[in-house]
């Protein structure tokens, strides 16, 4: 029972905190949510400034909160406003708050939690700052992830959860709001509200430790504010409406488009001084990550947008080939997702259930203007859908469309729509008709959310995540650096581990073992420049005309009259048109490594070497990964295919010369898949040793 007490404590000083900022900052009569919401935004902010000064203690939490309330308490006389939830919908909602509630105190056993979600909090727990390491998850904007480690430090990750899950349930009174400014009728808010509550998807992230849920409830705050700056005029609602405008793009970047979509509606009014005021708001709260990325990668805008700010740290190409599968996610068409969302809830990875085919009928309240708010509001979120096709994606449109359906129906209508939603996404009526492997609540933890059953053993049982992280940990030391081919939960394995895609040293090391499993292919060309002796200090690989796709050289040979490799000398320079921190890779006598443009490359882009002193040199020799026109000095040669090369060893040696110690690889179907399965049919020729093996991954070492 103490965790359960503590869980409650680190989330209520979190949202304590939150909502007395918000009374602050808001002293306007407005729904607790929405205080709530403005407060948790500024809040951010300020668990930004203690993470950057590693201050985020959980004394700190303590005496924020009793300051906060303090202040509240004596600066904001204000009377709150109460909602009062039909009590229909509030008997239609309550076994799914206590569903969530019981998995909101269960230990955490979601995949996407598990790696990235809970490690700001793990971290500002251990130093009271920011994660050292750049990487994908760790440059992403974390503003969901600074509240929960305000709440983590005391009551661990079910407090966390207990965050995210009070903003899923605070979404339902906002809900309700929105339908009341619009002059909607009570039961329209609170059953459309009920709709978009009892979603399976909408369960399952709302009660972990993800961002999603908090992300439609931001959303749904900054909407509510500016409806009522549209009633009033009243320049608080502008600030307050920025606020969480701001903090949608803290939560995700697809939330960037918010804040600018608010600020037309202002400026549609006539008044630009409103907008000037959201936007300005806005920055207060977005513009600090964009400083934080922009300070340590160069890139304001890391790990995404690597084309039009280059940087050290991430590639534009992986950038590129991740955004491809996220908009179609492997194979599933734009005619399938309809069924994918509302039915299968497998390939989408997550499920809205049978009743929301029914949301195109809600075109009818188009007739009205409150129903075009409704549609135009749901557009606009919408629109990151097209880039990311999860079901999670289509979360902050729902409320929105939830809304618009209630408005067209009778009262009697409505809660009969509410009771068949709410009996079809009831866990044990959804098994009937879903996919096998649909993402949903699929079990009840009570034991583990009471503390009846041991917090391990829970998570041991329900996530292979974590089967695969206390293998790696029982077969490793701490300081072991291990390159991770099976996306392993970085959150809770407390190892140094290096992802395939989340960083540019994980990218090259995978582009070195995936050529090392094709020997066959001949996927080597070599390209040879022979001349006259010549002296020189100066030599320039240079591409004659743009490439379609990314140009990879994997070795660059200078050599002699007699044909004799003039070997690389510590004092040569090396530079080129783009990622001139990987120019080594180009000259290391390792053919599996590359210096590559990560991203087409334009004609004149070049890699370049100068030696310290004349060198007499009569053949230049070039190994890359395909054929195009190049120039070196001037001179052009000729383009010859490498037969079938075994670079497995090489891959590995290319591992171990980055200092790891071990892979980490999963055997499957994809492209990565087959890697790990090759590691694991023939190690000897990879130079590993297979150390321990489980859920179809492989943990090697790397032998000497």
């Amino acid at each position: 029972m103490y965790a359960i007490a503590s869980a409650f404590v680190g989330a209520g000083l979190a949202l304590a905190i939150g909502y007395s900022l918000g009374r602050l900052l808001l002293p306007r009569p407005a729904p607790m949510a929405a205080h709530l919401a403005v407060g948790s935004a500024a809040f951010s902010v300020l668990m930004f400034a203690l993470l950057s000064t590693h201050l985020a203690k959980p004394v700190v939490m303590v005496a924020l909160a009793i300051a906060s309330a303090l202040a509240a308490w004596r600066l904001s006389p204000h009377r709150q406003a109460y909602d009062c939830a039909p009590w229909l919908a509030l008997a239609a909602a309550g076994p799914f708050i206590v569903l969530y509630l019981i998995h909101a105190l269960a230990p955490e056993i979601r995949a996407d939690g598990l790696s990235y979600h809970l490690n700001l909090p793990l971290e500002a727990r251990r130093s009271g700052g920011f994660p050292a390491r750049i990487s994908f998850f760790n440059m992403i904007p974390l503003g969901t992830e600074t509240l929960f480690a305000a709440a983590f430090g005391i009551g661990g990750e079910a407090a966390a959860k207990l965050v995210h899950l009070a903003f899923l349930l605070a979404s339902l009174p906002l809900t309700a709001a929105i339908g009341g400014v619009l002059n909607l009728p009570a039961w329209a808010g609170w059953s459309a509200g009920v709709l978009y509550l009892v979603t399976p998807v909408v369960g399952i992230t709302g009660a972990s430790t993800y961002n999603d849920a908090a992300l439609v409830f931001f959303i749904l705050a900054a909407v509510y504010l500016v409806l009522r700056w549209r009633e009033s005029a009243d320049p608080a609602f502008a600030w307050a409406a920025g606020l969480c405008a701001g903090f949608c793009y803290a939560i995700k970047f697809t939330g960037g488009l918010i804040a600018p979509a608010a600020a037309v509606a202002l400026a549609a009014r006539g008044n630009l001084t409103a907008a000037a005021r959201l936007l300005s708001a806005a920055a207060l709260v977005a513009g600090p990550w964009l400083a934080r990325s922009a300070w340590l990668t160069g890139n304001p805008f890391a790990p995404l947008l690597n084309r039009q700010f280059p940087n050290a740290f991430f590639h534009a190409e992986t950038e590129q080939k991740l955004g491809q599968f996220l908009r179609s996610y492997g194979a599933v068409g734009w005619d399938e997702i309809p069924a994918e969302l509302a039915v299968h809830g497998e390939a989408l990875e997550g499920l809205l259930g049978p009743v929301w085919l029914l949301a195109p009928l809600a075109l009818l309240a188009l007739r009205r203007p409150p129903g075009r708010v409704l549609w135009l509001a749901a557009a606009i979120s919408l629109v990151p859908f097209l880039l990311n096709h999860g079901a999670r994606f289509v979360m902050p449109a729902l409320p929105f469309l939830a809304l618009a359906a209630m408005s067209i129906l009778s009262r009697r209508a409505a809660f009969g729509v509410m009771a068949v939603h709410c009996l079809l996404s009831w866990p044990l009526v959804v098994g009937l008709y879903c996919s096998p492997g649909a993402w949903r609540l699929d079990h009840t933890p009570w034991q583990a959310a009471l503390g009846l059953e041991d917090a391990e053993a829970y998570r041991m049982r329900r996530s292979a995540e974590a089967r695969i992280a206390r293998m790696v940990e029982s077969h490793t030391n701490p300081a072991d650096p291990i390159l991770d081919l099976a996306d392993t939960p970085a959150a809770i394995s407390r190892r140094q581990l290096t992802g395939y895609w989340q960083t540019a040293l994980g990218d090259s090391l995978l582009q070195a073992v995936r050529l090392g499993m094709t020997p066959d292919r001949g996927s080597l060309v070599q390209w040879i420049a022979k001349f006259p002796p010549q002296s020189t200090e100066l030599v320039r690989i240079t591409a004659s005309e743009p490439l379609p796709e990314s140009w990879r050289i994997h070795e660059l040979r200078l050599e002699g009259a007699a044909g004799n490799p003039i070997l690389a000398h510590p004092g040569w320079s090396l530079t080129a048109s783009h990622h001139v921190e990987e120019t080594p890779w180009a000259m290391d006598g390792n053919l599996a490594t590359s210096w590559a443009t990560w991203d087409r490359a334009p004609k004149g882009a070049f890699l370049e070497v100068r030696l310290p002193s004349p060198a007499t040199v009569a053949n230049i020799r070039l190994t890359a990964s395909h054929q195009a026109k190049i120039t070196a000095m001037g001179h052009q040669g000729q383009w010859t295919v490498l037969p079938g090369l075994n670079l497995r060893r090489q891959a590995i040696a290319a591992a171990g010369k980055s200092g790891f110690r071990y892979v980490l690889a999963r055997s499957g179907s994809d492209a990565v898949g087959r890697i790990g399965a090759d590691m694991a049919d023939r190690p000897p020729e990879w130079n590993l040793k297979p150390v321990a093996s489980i859920e179809g991954t492989t943990l090697f070492s790397i032998e000497p």
